[in-house]
């Protein structure tokens, strides 16, 4: 399995779309608001197993008081669940 940083919108929306675990705040344009609006960087991460997207995981970093902060949601967001987004390929898992 291989983690990388996605760039790709389409991409990402489409896993989304696709999960039964995606919700709105897991769309790319959303996530997006949140980066402008929070002042934290969004790091969308991507995990492929293969050549296949099997996951997608935004989180956002930040520095404060010298420290790096890396938290998914963002403080004070009001993001229900912007957690990991599993594929469809792992509903049928056990």
């Amino acid at each position: 399995m291989t983690i990388v940083t996605l760039q790709h919108k389409d991409l990402w929306d489409d896993l989304v779309d696709r999960s039964h675990h995606g919700l709105i705040f897991h769309k790319w344009d959303f996530l997006k608001i949140v980066e402008k609006h929070s002042g934290y960087r969004l790091m969308p991460l991507g995990v492929y197993k293969g050549d296949k997207l099997t996951c997608i995981f935004p989180i956002f970093c930040s520095r404060e008081m010298g420290m790096k902060m890396v938290l998914s949601p963002t403080p004070h967001a009001c993001i229900p669940y912007p957690g990991p987004v599993m594929g469809p390929m792992y509903d049928g898992l056990r």
